[in-house]
């Protein structure tokens, strides 16, 4: 069965609909649990070694290192969102801040010319790939050497005994499974890697292949700069269903992780091949949806209009538990593969 065709029938198996709630990292402690459920036991006991905890407390860590930020005086320092605080909490050592901060360090700058670019390793959470496309391709606008997928194939490479490639600085293998654990998760959020641009009417268009400038008021951000009453679209395809709960997993969605089929071809090449499917689930994310500028509280932005509502976030429940099931499947079968 190919990744598309089994993302339907996880549809199918997991079509109850769920209320969605504001659960932010919870959705990345649930890939994290599924993975450490799907590990066989070398694996496991690598991932223990090097990590020392589990995947689904490790999973949130590439989100907290976001609160490394530049304090006059005295440089890049942790400080951490009382919002995402107890996701953070047992990375809050004295050890574990002074790596939180080590690592924005080295991956504050260097993946642009432009000298003003700073915070680097927030571009490896994402790409912005437009919707009219079927698959992820280096070629296409969106992409880059620093995107999402090149972040998890340098993370799979320092496992493996590789030096991370510039412009992405990994140094060892425990900070490399800290940044599988949840970027693997964010490859799998349809608004993490397929985008919708919108020309001067308001419609979808294709910005043209990477060589070429992307025209920035065309531009939406992976739908952050799309306005739905009162939050954006990225932030409500981030928000998982309240029935996924790491410490208390679905059995449909235990079932669905360990039915998932073997992704095809060299391991490095596993990244782009998961990053197409989303691509394709992104189109669904986006569809029915309407566009307009008129009514949009911050400038630039704009509004979704969803004829729907009701039927457009039953659907995005059940396209949720699908990914998340993935990502669960895919982080697990990814170190398995590195620790046969």
């Amino acid at each position: 069965m190919t990744l598309r065709a089994h993302c339907l029938s996880l549809l199918m198996a997991l079509a109850a609909a769920a209320p969605c709630q504001a659960f932010g990292p919870q959705g990345h402690e649930a890939i994290g649990a599924i993975a450490d459920k799907l590990l066989k036991p070398h694996a496991a006991a690598q991932v223990a070694k090097a990590l020392g905890m589990p995947l689904r407390t490790a999973a949130t860590w590439a989100d907290c290192v976001k609160d490394v930020n530049p304090v006059a005086g005295k440089g890049l320092v942790y400080t951490p969102d009382p919002r995402y605080h107890a996701a953070c909490q047992a990375f809050e050592t004295t050890a574990g801040i002074a790596r939180m901060q080590d690592y924005v360090r080295r991956n504050w700058q260097g993946c642009s010319t432009d000298p003003h670019v700073r915070a680097c390793h927030k571009k490896y959470h994402f790409a912005d790939v437009a919707i009219q496309h079927d698959y992820y391709d280096r070629a296409y606008a969106g992409t880059s050497d620093h995107d999402i997928v090149s972040a998890v194939v340098a993370a799979i490479g320092v496992l493996q005994g590789r030096p991370s490639p510039a412009p992405i600085a990994i140094k060892d293998r425990k900070e490399a499974l800290l940044l599988l654990a949840h970027l693997v998760g964010d490859l799998h959020q349809p608004l993490h890697v397929g985008a919708v641009y919108l020309d001067g009417q308001n419609q979808p268009t294709d910005p043209g292949p990477a060589t070429a400038p992307i025209d920035r008021a065309t531009d939406t951000h992976g739908g952050n700069d799309i306005e739905d009453r009162s939050s954006n679209l990225h932030a409500q395809w981030d928000d998982v269903p309240s029935t996924i709960k790491p410490l208390a997993l679905p059995a449909p969605l235990l079932a669905a992780a360990r039915a998932a089929p073997a992704t095809p071809g060299a391991l490095t090449d596993w990244p782009a091949t998961w990053a197409g499917a989303t691509v394709v689930a992104a189109q669904q994310a986006f569809g029915g949806l309407q566009f307009t500028r008129s009514g949009a509280a911050k400038p630039g932005d704009w509004v979704a209009t969803i004829a729907d509502r009701p039927g457009y976030a039953a659907r995005r429940a059940e396209l949720q538990r699908a990914q998340v099931a993935l990502a669960g499947a895919h982080l697990a079968a990814l170190l398995n593969a590195v620790w046969p």
